[in-house]
């Protein structure tokens, strides 16, 4: 080969080479882009991520496609619908301010993180008027860069929802596009407990000296729905036949589903003019409420067995009644069910 033909075909191969690096580092703009990887998410092509842009990602500052979806916490196999079952917002906080950054959509949505966000969104999941409970629970179990959440009032209407901290630090990274971020919503279909026992109106203590008896209520409810306790509260007594005498009845412990047995002293204990009551309050909102949730197949029954002490002695009998108050969904607006009759000597 002539020298002057090897000069020739190195000055081609060395400009094929000085433009492909022009390229990569994007000094050459008439250039069309080499493409690498798949693109990133579904937005279809999308920048090429260099190494600046690389970095930032990975310190959760850029633009990320937010990947949506909504299930049944029950039944698992059952997808829910964007805005139809329930809103999902993806916010900033920043210096104590809620900024809205996008509103997930059926579409591609995406997430602009800025610097001031310290590597963090915050997913603030809302139902709509369909009756949903949020499982909170579950969302943190199953979501890897969930680090906390908060059950606030995030948009000033006096409505507080569950807000989820997402960590957007050191996820995958393609070559071009954006980042995915995944986040699935999991809602309870809520219905109504009720009492599974059925007591007579008359239960027997049988003699008139100090005596514990048990009774065994128990709660059933809907398959592949749940039910959000958040106060039981055991009473003696009414305005028929008024009883606050603790030496005739006394509550020695009582079984809360998903808690178990609780000791008399857990309970706060208050007298009116005609009864005794024993209540516990677990919350008074959707935040640390007790879920029912009936999985298909699972035993429909959720024992509340009670152990309660007596003296009846001249007292013939005593009424006794137990409350189970919970959170109709959406609007956490409580509602109950009760259980009652009398303890007799008979």
């Amino acid at each position: 080969m002539k020298k002057s033909t090897r000069n020739a075909i190195g000055v081609i191969l060395g400009a094929v080479l000085l433009i492909f690096v022009a390229n990569q580092l994007g000094y050459v703009a008439w250039f069309p882009k080499l493409q690498t990887g798949d693109g990133g998410g579904t937005t279809g092509g999308g920048p090429t991520i260099d190494s600046t842009m690389r970095s930032n990602y990975l310190n959760g500052i850029g633009q990320f496609e937010m990947n949506t979806k909504i299930y049944d916490s029950l039944v698992v196999a059952t997808p829910y619908t964007i805005v139809v079952d329930t809103n999902i917002y993806y916010y900033h906080f920043l210096q104590g301010r809620w900024i809205l950054g996008v509103t997930a959509s059926a579409g591609t949505d995406l997430f602009d993180a800025k610097t001031e966000d310290n590597g963090y969104m915050w997913v603030v999941v809302v139902p709509t008027a369909n009756a949903y409970y949020i499982d909170y629970q579950k969302i943190m179990q199953n979501e890897p860069y969930i680090v906390s959440y908060q059950y606030i009032d995030v948009d000033g209407t006096g409505v507080k929802q569950f807000a989820f901290q997402y960590d957007l630090k050191n996820h995958a990274i393609p070559a071009s596009g954006y980042p995915v971020i995944s986040f699935t919503a999991h809602l309870i279909d809520y219905a109504a407990p009720v009492f599974g026992s059925a007591f007579a109106a008359n239960q027997s203590v049988g003699i008139a000296t100090l005596i514990q008896k048990y009774f065994n209520w128990y709660l059933t409810g809907t398959a592949g729905d749940g039910a959000a306790i958040y106060k039981v509260e055991l009473i003696a007594g009414n305005s028929t036949v008024p009883c606050t005498d603790l030496t005739k009845v006394a509550l020695k412990k009582l079984q809360i589903p998903g808690l178990g047995y609780l000791d008399g002293s857990q309970f706060t204990q208050t007298f009116t003019t005609q009864d005794i009551r024993w209540t516990y309050t677990a919350t008074t909102n959707f935040d640390h409420a007790i879920y029912l949730k009936l999985l298909a197949n699972q035993n429909n029954r959720f024992d509340m067995n009670g152990q309660l002490e007596f003296l009846l002695g001249a007292t013939t009998e005593i009424p006794i009644k137990l409350t189970v108050y919970y959170l109709t969904a959406p609007s956490g607006s409580g509602a109950s069910i009760s259980e009652s009759f009398y303890a007799t000597l008979a």
